[in-house]
């Protein structure tokens, strides 16, 4: 049996366990400064350049990976999602 913190099923457990091996970083008003709220993703979308190298964290089926696809046509394309889940 798995101790509750290594086990993803326990969701609860397995935050916490998470968040206390991440390191904290405090945002100050200058990582903030000139930020702009956005509605929703897709105006994201329509405000990046095309052809870059982008990135999308959280894939989970890749629906929006399409839309990003479609859209931007990025040079490349990162993919990062938590694989060690019971998700998955």
């Amino acid at each position: 049996m798995s101790e509750p913190e290594s086990d993803p099923g326990n969701t609860v457990a397995f935050r916490r366990a998470m968040r206390r091996r991440a390191p904290e970083v405090r945002l100050r008003d200058e990582h903030t400064r000139g930020c702009e709220v956005l509605p929703d993703r897709e105006v994201l979308l329509e405000r990046l350049p095309g052809g870059g190298v982008a990135a999308e964290i959280g894939v989970a089926a890749g629906e929006y990976t399409t839309a990003i696809l479609d859209r931007n046509r990025p040079r490349v394309l990162h993919l990062i999602d938590l694989w060690d889940s019971d998700r998955y």
